[in-house]
C-alpha cells in the first residue's frame, strides 16, 4: 500500500463540496491543478512529480494499492481512488493563470473526528514537508499505522510486523507535540519544573527545564544543578543531527553525538519512570498490544 497526503486547494477549501460531489464530474472526486497541460502532456512526462504522481494514481491497477489523507475543519478523511483522473477544461484562475483542473473520483474509505484519530495523523498539517505540497506521499511508518488504523486495516502490511518494529519506529508513532509532551512529563517526573510544553517561537528550542531543588538532576547526558535551567530541542525525526550551539540537549529519532538522547536511549529513561510510561502506552493505546509491549507493561 502507498499513502499520500492531499489537499484540496487553498486551506483544503474545496473539500466538502468535492466529496459531496458537488463538482463537474457529480461525484465523490479529488481536484489538483498545478499547470496547463493535457492528458497527452502528462503521457509525455512534461508535469511534475506531484501531479504526475496524481494521474498515476487514477490507474485501476493502483486503486486498491493507493489511500489517500485529508485534513479539514477537526476531521479526518481517508479516500482510495475510484476512477480514472478527468482532464477538465482549461481556465483562468484567481491569480492570472490559466491551469487545467485534473479531477480525480474517490471513494470515502472513512472520516473520523481528529479527536478519535491518532495524534500523529491529526496533526500531519504540521508537518512542513506535507503542508507545503498538494499531493505528498507519506514517507514514515508511523503514518503508515495511523492511517491504516483510520481506515480499518490494523495489522496489514510489513510496518505492523513486530520484528520490524525497533524503538524508532515505535517512536515515530507520536506526533511531534506528543514527543515534546512525553520529554517534559520525564523531566517533570525527575523534579523539574517545565514551564511550557510548546517553545516554537524561539529558534531551536522547544522546552525549558529548571531544577529548583537543592540537589542536582540527571536525566541521561544531562546535568541540571540546583538552581540552574537547561533548555531542550526536540525533534520527531531527525536523522543524524547533532545538538545545536546555545542548547543544552537535543532529542529525537536519529540523533547522534554528546548531549543527544536518541530514541532507545529515551525509551530506557521513560520505562524507569512508570507513571511516564503508562502515559506512553495510553498515547500509543490505538496501537496492538504485541507492539505495546515492547515499550513495558
Amino acid at each position: 500500500m502507498d499513502y499520500f497526503y492531499l489537499k484540496f486547494g487553498q486551506g483544503n477549501s474545496m473539500l466538502e463540496d468535492w466529496l459531496a460531489g458537488k463538482n463537474p464530474l457529480k461525484r465523490p472526486a479529488a481536484p489538483i491543478f498545478f499547470d496547463n497541460y493535457s492528458a497527452a502532456d502528462y503521457a509525455a512526462k512534461k508535469a511534475g512529480n506531484e501531479p504526475s504522481a496524481f494521474v498515476q494514481r487514477g490507474e485501476p491497477s493502483l486503486w486498491d494499492q493507493t489511500l489517500m489523507v485529508a485534513v479539514h475543519q477537526g476531521e479526518v478523511w481517508v479516500l482510495k481512488p475510484a476512477g480514472k483522473v478527468a482532464f477538465l477544461p482549461s481556465r483562468k484562475h484567481d491569480e492570472g493563470q490559466w491551469l487545467t483542473t485534473k479531477a480525480m473520483p474517490v471513494k470515502i474509505v472513512h472520516r473520523r473526528p481528529c479527536k478519535e484519530v491518532p495524534p500523529v495523523l491529526a496533526g500531519i498539517g504540521a508537518n512542513q514537508f506535507y503542508a507545503r505540497g498538494t499531493f505528498r506521499q507519506l514517507n514514515d511508518w508511523g503514518n503508515f499505522k495511523a492511517v491504516d488504523y483510520v481506515a480499518g486495516r490494523v495489522g496489514t502490511g510489513e510496518h505492523w510486523a513486530p520484528d520490524n518494529n525497533g524503538d524508532d519506529q515505535l517512536m515515530e508513532c507520536l506526533g511531534s507535540t506528543e514527543i515534546e509532551t512525553l520529554v517534559a512529563k520525564l523531566f517533570e517526573a525527575h523534579g523539574c519544573f517545565v514551564p511550557a510544553y510548546r517553545g516554537g517561537v524561539m529558534k531551536d528550542i522547544d522546552l525549558f527545564a529548571h531544577n529548583d531543588g537543592r540537589e542536582p538532576i540527571q536525566i541521561g547526558p544531562l546535568k541540571i544543578p540546583a538552581g540552574k535551567s537547561r533548555s531542550l530541542q526536540v525533534k520527531r525525526w531527525a536523522e543524524g543531527d547533532r545538538c545545536p550551539e546555545g542548547v543544552d540537549c537535543l532529542i529525537g529519532i536519529g540523533v547522534k553525538g554528546p548531549n543527544t538522547v536518541n530514541a532507545t536511549q529515551l525509551l530506557h529513561l521513560v520505562r524507569k519512570c512508570p507513571p511516564v510510561m503508562n502515559w506512553l502506552r495510553r498515547s500509543l493505546h490505538w496501537l496492538p498490544e504485541n507492539l505495546l509491549s515492547k515499550i513495558g507493561p
